[in-house]
């Protein structure tokens, strides 16, 4: 039996790929033997791997080595020889039979000729693992250099699943960076449906592990209706990312991690845990209690001979969950496996399958469902129908309604059930991870009941195919006005569509229409249609005519109405026309643009269009107006980021002029119909990376049934906005008196409430002009508290190979006080602001040589700098943490 705190685990989505090994002075001109076990992962299909390397990064070497890999019973012996500034890789192929690698050689030193007097010796690098590589590796306690908890260090910096379940069981509570401490906020139960998301997008993980410098990521702003948040993957085991587990807790929703077994692997890995459910079941609580979240979708899609042994582990799990967690927890089933053990997905509770459901907390049903299906849920599950979240795919696969933009006929169509909505990632991976594209989409997606009906391509049809430039007029028929409109060319008539699908219009007049029955896509009933399009002129005279036509007929081809642009002489610049018919029940629409050039002059273009959006709005309200917004019980402090943006500010004042995106400064958010009238600002920021910017002039922030005797709220603005309170009769609490301040520029006004008898029922702010909220916080005082250093160790970082040196200084702080009103740490080296922590255990990166000073500046939940933490380096510190001077000077 191996050592396990000798494992190495490679998951091919860590960061951690390989660890380097030194043959150290002590060694030099001696034999050496090392030893490595090899665990490949089952799932691993990689049939050729780069497991060993043997590096020669510093210094000329002068040795022959000797590798012997062990096949099984065959053992391939390859002799390497290398000279200065050459490296070798050792190819292995069908790993998984490799059962071990056996390391002969010699090493014959020399002086360093580049850190001179330092270091006498020569050195030889091992660098064993692989970026394509998953399972397990048995490394031997062999050299100083770099040592096995440097190595924990780094595989804690980011977030990765379990890829099987002996790796699972490898895992040990030392990752303390991703561990969340934030608690779940609280809110009134409704004992009506709720909603449950499940995450599941292909750069989950990959994006989501830490904080990163992309613009735009998939966010997720419908928190205010939603109850559970799961973070999926097809990962064996899967932990919630901190952030997300940190930002579904400030906004009162659960988050789960998911178990899933699939195929003839997860068959195998199904009976390898019902031999030892109690192992497996305590082990997925401690990681529940130790990162902090909430429970599992248990996804068993493999058949199984053992369902009884099956559905006892069910109930064992949850149990367990409930008897340390108690009602915060959730082990949620997926409708997959049956009570004999096959696997049939019934989009329903049945019974083939309720008692899954009676042994767990919820019911997740497949998203193959038809009309009639979640009334039989219903009646199966009683007074738990609220537990039964009856599914749709927002990707509409197979799923009823379509998904997409029509998802909300999923969630309108189950009216006594819950809601399981599966990957509303969709929107962002279908805007290519363009932030406007996404949050316009996000938003058809959420609080629009519209369906697209006409794009660049003409009319949307089913499973229209995928078009390119040659095709993208298949859908419009484009006409030049001569002595009439005649259907024409464009190589006769000089209009084009340019490689980005502009239509471009002629020097005469041009245009391009297209007609579409809506009884085609079931839309009869409807509430209107609305139509937008970017137009710009081209030049030299950019000043080219347009016109925009929107016509709607009636179903004996009758025209209700037509609306045209305002606007019909184009610029330099693209230009949004939209345009809008409120009839109901329009059963034709006509969709006209139509320009020309301002010169008339052959050979010249007219005006340019771009991003055609022609929508219909369907009856039955939005996606979102299907679920409930909850009402807190808990104070409210915020400062509205959306957790990603352009810049990071501080108090008014940037301190990274780098992009900013990171999950777990996700903030408490209002409602999502208040985000789209009142949307997101990154240019104008008090803390964080966003704002919002006000447009409205009553706004509701945040539902709320909360009773304090006294208190007070600050809010911080720009522009002229006030706080409201109301209580649960919509009437207005008076405030005792506000305290007015200025802060870089921004207005801090703090009101004061004393004695205060009614329930607060709503959190509501007057705007009175375009002003920007950057921050609304309910003081709350804990005791003070001690800070100090628990722990402190300065690490030679590995970048510092051929360069100068640097280091990582590992943190864990000490305090005692409720972990969860500490928001963050700010960590700045010698004033220059370094990185942000999470949790009282802090990595910080890239540190030079002689640096001196660290302050870590403690920001509580009210937004409020509590403490300040200052210690000075030495060089001493930096002396110790260099191998090259510590181990062999």
């Amino acid at each position: 039996m191996v050592d396990p705190a000798n494992i190495l685990v490679f998951t091919g989505k860590s960061d951690c790929k390989s660890v380097r090994l030194a043959i150290s002075k002590t060694e030099r001109n001696q034999n050496f033997e090392l030893s490595f076990s090899i665990f490949p992962s089952l799932n691993s299909k990689l049939r050729s791997i780069n497991l060993l390397t043997i590096e020669d990064l510093h210094i000329s070497l002068s040795y022959r080595n000797r590798i012997l890999i062990k096949k099984g019973s065959i053992e391939h012996l390859i002799d390497i020889s290398l000279s200065k500034g050459y490296w070798a890789t050792i190819t292995i192929h069908n790993q998984e039979d490799v059962s071990s690698i056996l390391i002969n050689g010699s090493l014959q030193g020399q002086e360093n000729p580049f850190r001179g007097p330092l270091l006498q010796a020569s050195f030889q690098y091992f660098t064993i693992g692989s970026d394509r590589f998953r399972g397990l590796i048995a490394v031997p306690k062999f050299s100083p250099y770099p040592s096995f908890d440097i190595l924990e260090y780094h595989e804690s910096l980011s977030s990765r699943p379990f890829h099987s379940l002996e790796e699972f069981l490898h895992w040990k509570a030392t990752d303390k960076m991703n561990a969340s401490r934030i608690p779940l906020k609280k809110h009134s139960p409704t004992h009506e449906r709720e909603l449950c998301i499940c995450h599941d997008m292909g750069s989950n993980y990959k994006i989501d592990k830490r904080q990163n410098s992309m613009e735009c990521t998939f966010k997720y702003y419908q928190w205010a209706r939603t109850n559970i948040f799961i973070y999926f993957s097809h990962s064996r085991v899967t932990i919630p990312p901190p952030g997300w587990t940190e930002w579904a807790h400030r906004n009162g929703a659960k988050c789960l991690g998911t178990l899933i077994t699939e195929w003839d692997e997860g068959s195998k890995e199904t009976a390898i845990l019902l031999d030892n459910p109690e192992l497996y079941a305590t082990k997925l609580i401690d990681l529940m209690e130790f990162y902090g979240f909430d429970g599992w979708l248990l996804n068993f899609e493999c058949e199984t001979n053992r369902p009884r042994d099956l559905l006892d582990f069910v109930g064992l799990l949850t149990a367990l969950a409930h008897s340390r967690f108690g009602d915060d927890s959730c082990i949620m089933w997926y409708d997959s496996v049956i009570l004999n053990g096959k696997i049939s997905w019934k989009s329903k509770l049945c019974p083939e399958n309720i008692e899954f459901f009676n042994n767990c907390d919820a019911f997740f049903t497949d998203y193959h469902w038809r009309p009639g299906m979640p009334q039989e849920s219903v009646n199966m599950a009683g007074s738990r129908n609220w537990k039964v979240y009856t599914g749709t795919d927002v990707h509409g696969r197979g799923t009823w309604g379509g998904g997409m933009f029509n998802s909300r006929i999923g969630a309108q169509d189950c009216p006594n059930t819950s809601v399981a909505l599966f990957a509303p990632g969709w929107s962002y991976e279908k805007s290519g991870g363009n932030r406007d594209g996404f949050l316009n989409l996000n938003q058809l997606l959420w609080h629009q009941s519209v369906v697209p009906i006409i794009d660049k391509f003409g009319e949307i049809y089913k499973d229209r195919p995928k078009l390119s430039k040659n095709e993208a007029l298949s859908g419009w028929k484009v006409e030049v006005f001569t002595h009439a409109w005649v259907q024409t060319p464009n190589k006769n008539s000089q209009w084009e569509i340019t490689d980005d699908f502009e239509f471009v219009s002629s020097f005469m007049p041009t245009r391009r229409v297209v007609e579409v029955n809506l009884s085609k896509f079931g839309l009869l009933k409807n509430e209107g249609v609305v139509g937008k399009v970017l137009v710009k002129g081209t030049g030299p005279n950019v000043n080219d005519p347009f016109l925009v036509t929107l016509e709607a007929f009636d179903s004996n081809g009758r025209m209700i109405m037509s609306a045209t642009s305002n606007e019909r002489i184009a610029s330099d610049q693209w230009k949004l026309i939209s345009l809008e018919i409120p009839v109901h029940d329009v059963a034709v629409v006509r969709w006209i643009e139509q320009g020309q050039d301002a010169e008339y002059w052959q050979g010249y273009y007219g005006a340019r269009f771009k991003d055609t959006n022609v929508v219909v709005k369907a009856a039955g309200g939005s996606l979102l107006d299907c679920f409930y917004i909850k009402k807190f019980t808990e104070p409210i402090n915020t400062w509205f980021n959306e957790c990603q943006g352009r810049k990071l500010y501080s108090r008014g004042r940037v301190i990274s002029e780098n992009s900013w995106n990171s999950v777990r400064d996700g903030d408490q958010l209002p409602d999502y119909s208040v985000l789209v009238e009142n949307p997101f600002n990154q240019e104008v920021v008090y803390h964080g990376t966003s704002s919002l910017k006000l447009q409205q002039r009553n706004i509701d922030l945040f539902h709320m049934n909360l009773q304090l005797p006294s208190f007070s709220i600050k809010i911080i603005y720009q522009g002229n906005a006030k706080l409201i309170l109301k209580d649960t009769n919509n009437q207005i609490i008076l405030h005792n008196k506000i305290t007015k301040e200025k802060d870089n520029g921004w207005d801090v006004d703090e009101y004061y409430y004393n004695e205060v008898s009614e329930v607060i029922g709503m959190i509501c702010i007057e705007n009175n002009g375009d002003s920007y909220l950057g921050g609304l916080h309910f003081d709350i005082k804990p005791s003070d508290f001690q800070l100090g250093i628990k722990e402190k160790r300065i690490l030679w970082n590995v970048k510092s190979f051929g360069g100068e040196d640097v280091f990582d200084i590992e943190i864990e702080l000490g305090y005692e006080m409720i972990p969860e009103f500490v928001r963050h740490f700010d960590i700045y080296v010698d004033a220059i602001w370094k990185g942000r922590g999470y949790s009282n255990y802090m990595v910080v990166q890239g540190v030079p040589n002689g640096a001196r000073v660290v302050n870590i500046v403690v920001e509580k939940l009210s937004g409020e700098i509590s403490k300040t933490l200052e210690f000075t380096l030495s060089d001493e510190e930096f002396k110790a943490a260099n191998p090259f001077i510590s181990k062999f000077n």
